[in-house]
């Protein structure tokens, strides 16, 4: 269970979500 979510929540794909996150707030679609 937990090495699962460590494969799918690995450092590279956490970064890029962080990533998107940010640019994401960044952008705030007004």
């Amino acid at each position: 269970m937990f090495t699962k979510l460590n494969d799918t929540f690995d450092p590279v794909s956490l970064r890029l979500i962080i990533s998107v996150t940010r640019s994401m707030r960044s952008t705030s679609y007004h």
